[in-house]
């Protein structure tokens, strides 16, 4: 696999991302530009995560070790973290104030918390030490995470109490593979897996929809008030965009040891209509994040 200096990519999409624009004509939805970003000091860093205001890129190194930013108008590295798996899925505020991620103590039996940073580099601890936690989601000024309790999800909550009309759904994933819905604060229901392993459920903006991986490879989308789930084909690294009309994701191919290929997809979610974003056989595109503005696509390439 080829490696380069400077691993981060953004590219502009030719139209906005609206359904109408992508797939009115050929070849609309392909990146028109592509620019690599230097992150001085910084041999590798991969799943680049712009902030809702555009100042900072939130990335990691490989095996998702540590957290850092790059202010994008004085090029400076602010480190978050240092921890195993900090980097993994961290998600921003709204307001782009502050990011929350996971993190992990390390070695053979680790321990996770949550913790929230700001980009001054001020970290505070959100959450105990648990073996089951997962990723945390923002609604507004509130980080909602679920730990395992007696082998059933015990959802939490850390700042302001959720006002009336906040998403205050909730989806996760037990280890064992099964989603768990919880609605306006009710008990938590499990889903029907069919004997499918489930990972890594993302909310969409209004918290009533979401996707998961699958063991299988595939994407599924259900909502949090139950039903049953559309299988939406092969991808991973998903993410909601344009307000939850459309779904960013990659596809991927591997040899069994390491990924061979890798390309960057939208589906518009009501039409299920998906056009490639990137078509390039001889680059690796993977972890896709859009921008605030709806054009501008940050990935990283060849790892």
């Amino acid at each position: 696999m080829q490696r380069r200096n400077r691993p981060f990519c953004v590219g502009t999409l030719a139209a906005a991302l609206a359904a109408t624009a992508i797939f009115g004509q050929a070849g609309l939805g392909l990146l028109s530009e592509r620019k690599e970003i230097a992150i001085p000091g910084e041999p590798s860093a991969i799943a680049p995560l712009p902030s809702p205001d555009g100042r900072y890129l939130a990335f990691t190194a490989e095996g998702f070790k540590g957290l850092k930013l790059l202010d994008l108008k004085s090029s400076k590295v602010i480190t978050l973290s240092e921890a195993p798996a900090a980097g993994f899925r961290p998600e921003w505020s709204p307001d782009g104030s502050s990011i929350a991620f996971r993190s992990s103590t390390g070695g053979e039996r680790p321990l996770l918390r949550i913790v929230v940073a700001h980009p001054d580099g001020v970290t505070e601890t959100a959450s105990p030490l648990a073996r089951d936690l997962s990723l945390p989601f923002w609604s507004g000024e509130t980080i909602l995470f679920w730990t395992s309790l007696e082998g059933r999800p015990a959802i939490k909550q850390v700042g302001p109490r959720l006002q009336d009309g906040q998403a205050n759904q909730f989806v996760a994933a037990t280890p064992d593979g099964r989603l768990w819905y919880q609605a306006n604060g009710a008990v938590p229901e499990p889903s029907s897996s069919s004997g499918r392993v489930f990972f890594l459920p993302r909310l969409s903006p209004d918290g009533g929809t979401f996707v998961t991986e699958c063991l299988d490879g595939h994407l599924y989308l259900g909502r949090t008030s139950g039903g049953a789930l559309q299988d939406l084909g092969p991808g991973s690294s998903p993410s909601f965009i344009r307000d939850g009309g459309a779904l960013l994701f990659e596809r991927t191919k591997d040899d069994g040891h390491e990924t061979t290929a890798s390309d960057i997809f939208l589906m518009d979610l009501e039409t299920k209509r998906t056009g490639a974003v990137t078509d390039t056989p001889n680059r690796i595109e993977r972890r896709p994040a859009m921008a605030a503005d709806g054009h501008t696509l940050f990935f990283d390439e060849g790892g």
